[in-house]
């Protein structure tokens, strides 16, 4: 068991070997973990994920809080989840998170935003933009994110999220009640504009989804600092949104 409350800011212990949580304190709410099986994924692979030893590709723990914070996401729409995503290959990807797109705001055209905070590890975000239609994509973009970084998922787009890595990847991300993800369109084009490969050598390659058609190039980007919006990077995320959560307003408005 590793203790990871300083990098969480939440009295917590990972277990290593499968990646489960585990509360260190009787004030800290853990529900009982959603698994993603490889099933699941199977559906949004490049080939056939093969056979596999553990019984889940990933862990996620959905409304965590404290007792004495229970108040402040009773009263608001915002919830903070936790996902923990071992080390894995299916088929030749990477492991990674289903996809989704999120809902749209009643009355608009515009999606919910989310944020996510590395905790363990280190996460490349597949994010994408598509027309009306969701027949293609307009515009897409490859984010690399490193412990302690934190990232908007804007409006109007989608995202997945790749462990290219061999150690245990944990995010903690905030998003709104409100926010119902659709898996849809990532099962019907089996995954998101670009898949996210391991190479002879153990490199890292970025292949384009056929199933797309013709996409314009994927832009890489770099995590950009969010203290414009009052959301410092000194402080986890967590802390951030008990102290101050008017400053999530954004992603509920």
């Amino acid at each position: 068991m590793k203790d990871i409350s300083q990098q969480c800011g939440l009295p917590i212990s990972i277990a290593e070997e499968d990646g489960k949580l585990y509360s260190t304190s009787p004030e800290l709410l853990i529900p009982t973990e959603g698994k993603r099986t490889f099933e699941q994924l199977s559906e949004v692979t490049v080939k056939p994920i093969g056979e596999q030893q553990r019984e889940y590709a990933y862990l996620v723990y959905r409304n965590v809080f404290m007792r004495r914070d229970s108040g402040i996401f009773l009263s608001s729409p915002l919830r903070y989840n936790l996902v923990v995503m071992p080390p894995g290959i299916i088929g030749n990807e990477y492991l990674k998170t289903l996809g989704h797109l999120h809902s749209l705001k009643p009355g608009t055209s515009t999606s919910y935003a989310e944020v996510y905070e590395i905790i363990l590890g280190e996460a490349i975000f597949l994010i994408q933009k598509m027309d009306a239609l969701f027949q293609t994509v307009t515009e897409h973009y490859i984010v690399t994110c490193k412990q302690g970084e934190k990232m908007i998922i804007p409006p109007g787009f989608g995202h997945t999220t790749i462990n290219a890595t061999e150690n245990i990847l944990m995010m903690g991300n905030i998003m709104t009640t409100d926010n119902n993800p659709n898996y849809d369109v990532y099962r019907r084009f089996r995954g998101a504009s670009c898949a996210v490969l391991r190479g002879k050598e153990g490199n890292i390659i970025i292949e384009k989804n056929p199933r797309l058609g013709s996409t314009p190039p994927l832009k890489k980007i770099s995590v950009k600092t969010l203290d414009h919006l009052n959301i410092p990077s000194t402080q986890t995320l967590y802390e951030l949104v008990t102290k101050k959560p008017e400053i999530f307003s954004f992603v509920f408005n």
